[in-house]
């Protein structure tokens, strides 16, 4: 991640983006779950193993060739073990990099340790925005109907969908059915079937994130089964 993208933990309001580069940068180094600070019971980490004890005598003999297969198994437990440090090391500086001053060094105060576990605790104990910041945060820029993104031109849908997913998320704490603004923006001029079929949404159960993953992956299996069979895109779904 560059310099310029990087999300600094200063206040409370920055947790949820914050939190989230985080486990994305754990789920790519296969930590998430062992960091978790969410999770009330410690995860079980790859312990460090103990090296089998010395062994004098024949190497042909029967004692020395179950000696040498313990000390393979522990050669294979110690290079897992040192793996599974060295990525814990890495989200540990991952975190460290992306707090503020003020709260590095009240992290040195607190901490027992650097486990990455241990600091995001301390710090999800101290800045997760409560239920009513979480509402003074989503109210304090409205969202407007009338400026919400429109349908797209077929060379921005992802961009567009892109932009819904972040009005989703600004909105979740705030307005509970704003799925319905997502389907009266103009999905008709996009692509009628997949509208009228989803029209009905307003008697279902719908939630804006579910709707527009559902739009998302219509769109890939529209376009991949045009590719099928007609080696194109088409313009508009009636082209033949």
């Amino acid at each position: 991640m560059e310099e310029s993208q990087k999300i600094i933990l200063s206040e409370s309001s920055d947790w949820d983006a914050w939190l989230c580069a985080v486990k994305i940068r754990a789920l790519q180094l296969g930590t998430w779950d062992l960091i978790d600070p969410a999770k009330e019971s410690k995860p079980r980490e790859i312990a460090r193993p103990s090296p089998p004890e010395c062994l004098q005598g024949d190497e042909n003999s029967e004692t020395h060739q179950k000696h040498l297969v313990k000390w393979q198994i522990y050669q294979i437990q110690m290079e897992q073990y040192q793996l599974q440090q060295r990525d814990l090391g890495s989200i540990s500086d991952f975190i460290l990099q992306r707090v503020s001053p003020y709260w590095l060094s009240r992290l040195m105060l607190l901490a027992k340790s650097h486990h990455p576990l241990e600091i995001l605790r301390i710090l999800h104990e101290r800045m997760t925005p409560t239920h009513y910041e979480r509402i003074h945060l989503s109210q304090s820029e409205p969202i407007k109907v009338d400026k919400m993104p429109k349908g797209p031109k077929e060379s921005t849908v992802y961009e567009w969908l892109d932009a819904w997913d972040m009005i989703e998320a600004r909105s979740r704490w705030s307005r509970d059915e704003i799925w319905r603004d997502f389907l009266a923006a103009r999905l008709e001029m996009l692509d009628e079937k997949w509208y009228k079929e989803n029209k009905s949404a307003v008697d279902k159960d719908w939630n804006t994130r579910e709707l527009i993953d559902n739009y998302r992956r219509h769109w890939r299996d529209s376009r991949a089964l045009d590719l099928c069979k007609y080696g194109y895109v088409r313009t508009t779904p009636e082209e033949s």
